[in-house]
């Protein structure tokens, strides 16, 4: 829903009665929400007692046409054009640990991905080439993954520098991201990096000590949560305290959503990034079953903490507030579930393009400039985008705010025997997800309206204060292929 719910917010809602039953009239978005599912009783509920208002149908219908937000499980047509905006590329897919549910050694074989070259020349000009054909944006987000981009600064630097190159060439601008599993963080090679190119760091790390030395090892089978505590230690240090980004797969036993996001906020984190993999592992069906009960409970616990931080500065983004508060104050509505072959593009170590950084590895998923350019004409796409599709999609009430399953995900449950049951658990998650968020985003803007403003920023805004240049830095000189 739009900005206008922080002006007045009971004056922003209509209730309507019609042939169909009551609705909610949101006015500056004319979006239409059923009184019965969780959407409308939160409105409800907001609006307290309303003299409700009859509509002729004709009007109704007027009205249910032009619903903007999916909210009657209607889906808007598909823009035709879309700028790219994000781009994702490895550097290398070599890493210096051993996630156990890392999605690039799922892609293929672990030792054939170790095995493959860094980017480079060659791969760059492939890269270099395909933006060329592409409709890209005045601002990209470009996104350096892996593997670990930081294995090798030295590398990255360059493949920086070409960007900067790039864009100053072409009229753009550009903010930097790297995604990193944290271990090289105090190297005095990575600090100037960061520094230099005002790269905006996110740490991927899967909570206490115990839970994270369970799922991401060392190369020798150890543990790597002492190594990391070091790093992150010093990288606290020396890195700007505005945004400062970590991202956790969590497994879904009771207990563990609400302690691991503690954890990440008192270590000195204030966008926090919480996923789990426990979906897509073979006892997923009885293990998450067995659990859900306690771990739904534990949502609605988490919620009131997530809260109780945004309304005390503690916390300024989390991945699935962040994204549901800004949807609903812009009234978005998500056809997909990311950006994924539309505006959002990942290269390999090879410059090849595809999807996203999920698919990296996988050449039956490489994409050309003309499967970008008309996606609707493109087998591959459709391919793609069809694994994100579920059967109870055009049923959900959340439809128009969760965007259908990942693609990656959606492929992978597809080929499993239980793929039914185990899809069912994943939307009742992300139900009660979407649910307490829309209450949260109640409750702030009754709270406080002009901190609701604050947390949809674009990210461009968000992140652009949090781009340091250090006093004795030296930007440096523009850096060609040649």
């Amino acid at each position: 829903m739009t900005a206008s719910i922080l002006n007045d917010a009971q004056s922003a809602f209509h209730a309507i009665n019609s042939s169909d039953g009551l609705f909610y009239l949101h006015k500056a978005t004319n979006s239409l929400i059923p009184a019965d599912n969780p959407i409308g009783r939160a409105v409800g509920a907001l609006l307290g007692e309303r003299t409700e208002i009859s509509a002729h149908q004709i009007e109704f219908d007027t009205l249910l046409q032009r619903t903007s937000l999916l909210l009657q499980s209607k889906t808007p047509p598909e823009s035709e054009f879309r700028e790219v905006t994000d781009l994702s590329i490895s550097p290398t897919l070599n890493c210096n640990l051993n996630c156990t549910y890392c999605y690039n050694y799922i892609e293929g074989q672990q030792s054939a991905i170790r095995k493959m070259p860094s980017l480079d020349r060659a791969g760059i000009r492939n890269i270099l080439n395909a933006l060329s054909k592409l409709p890209l944006s005045r601002t990209l987000r470009i996104c350096f993954i892996g593997g670990e981009p930081f294995l090798d600064p030295v590398r990255l630097r360059r493949l920086l520098g070409v960007s900067d190159h790039y864009c100053r060439k072409t009229g753009r601008t550009a903010y930097y991201f790297v995604t990193t599993n944290g271990i090289n963080l105090s190297a005095p090679l990575v600090r100037r990096l960061i520094s230099d190119f005002r790269i905006n760091v996110s740490i991927s790390f899967d909570g206490p000590r115990d839970w994270h030395n369970e799922t991401r090892k060392l190369l020798n089978g150890k543990g790597s949560f002492d190594r990391l505590k070091v790093a992150v230690d010093d990288f606290l240090q020396y890195y700007p305290p505005s945004v400062r980004s970590a991202r956790a797969t969590v497994k879904l036993e009771p207990g563990r959503l609400l302690a691991t996001y503690r954890f990440l906020v008192d270590w000195g984190f204030n966008d926090i990034s919480l996923g789990s993999a426990d979906f897509a592992t073979p006892d997923a069906a009885g293990i998450v079953t067995s659990s859900m009960p306690g771990v739904l409970s534990e949502l609605e616990s988490l919620q009131r903490q997530v809260v109780c931080d945004f309304l005390s500065g503690k916390l300024k983004r989390h991945s699935w507030y962040t994204e549901t508060f800004t949807n609903l104050y812009y009234g978005i509505y998500k056809n997909r579930v990311c950006g994924a072959t539309k505006n959002h593009l990942a290269f390999d170590v090879y410059g090849r393009m595809q999807p996203c950084h999920r698919f990296l590895g996988n050449m039956e998923f490489e994409l050309s400039a003309e499967d970008v350019l008309h996606r609707d004409a493109s087998d591959l796409v459709q391919k793609i985008v069809g694994h994100g599709e579920t059967t109870d999609c055009n049923r959900c009430w959340a439809r128009g705010l969760c965007g259908g399953e990942c693609f990656h995900v959606g492929r992978d449950i597809s080929r499993r025997s239980d793929h039914q049951s185990r899809q069912a658990l994943i939307c009742k998650f992300k139900r009660k997800q979407y649910l307490l968020a829309i209450e949260a985003y109640i409750q702030i803007c009754q709270r406080d309206m002009s901190l609701m403003s604050r947390l949809v920023e674009r990210e461009e805004d968000v992140f652009a204060p949090n781009r340091p240049i250090p006093k004795d830095s030296v930007h440096p000189q523009p850096a060609t292929l040649d």
